[in-house]
């Protein structure tokens, strides 16, 4: 299978992918963390983690629905269950973003009810999102790349099995 979107040879999306959730979720523990300590940088900390998550996630969605729109045979439960888990990243997404968004309007970008709200229920999403994911690639064998085409190593194995 060859990738649309690369980044330096490789696929773009398995590696795009890895850093929203981390991001997203780790903004939650930080806002976690002010509430048990009352310590306002904590606030700053998460609002930058949900932008740099939010634009990342951007990115990663765009590169997945390329390679998915042109892979993803027609009709086929991998197109289907591919599009439910497009359709839960961008729900993801957007929490996350009209949580920023709330947290924008507040002095030193205190996460109010409302926004926390938004964040905790983007990570509840996001765990969706991921099962889809689990479910394209171990259940339905979206991620099976044709190894005929794959160049010679480089360098012989160190060892032999």
């Amino acid at each position: 299978m060859r990738h649309r979107v690369q980044i330096a040879r490789c696929a773009a999306e398995p590696i795009l992918v890895i850093s929203p959730p981390g991001l997203l979720t780790t903004a939650v523990g930080f806002d976690l963390l002010r509430i048990l300590t009352h310590r306002p940088g904590f606030d700053v900390t998460a609002a930058h983690l949900i932008a740099a998550g939010v634009v990342l996630g951007v990115l990663s969605t765009a590169a997945a629905w390329i390679e998915w729109s042109v892979s993803a045979p027609p009709q086929s439960p991998i197109r289907k269950v591919g599009r439910l888990h497009a359709l839960t990243n961008i729900a993801m997404l957007t929490l996350f973003a009209s949580s920023w968004l709330l947290r924008a309007e507040q002095p030193a970008w205190q996460a109010t009810g409302p926004a926390l709200a938004l964040a905790c229920t983007g990570v509840l999403v996001s765990a969706i999102g991921g099962w889809l994911s689990g479910e394209l690639i171990e259940r339905l064998g979206a991620a099976e790349h044709s190894r005929t085409n794959l160049p010679k190593p480089i360098m012989k194995p160190a060892y032999r099995a």
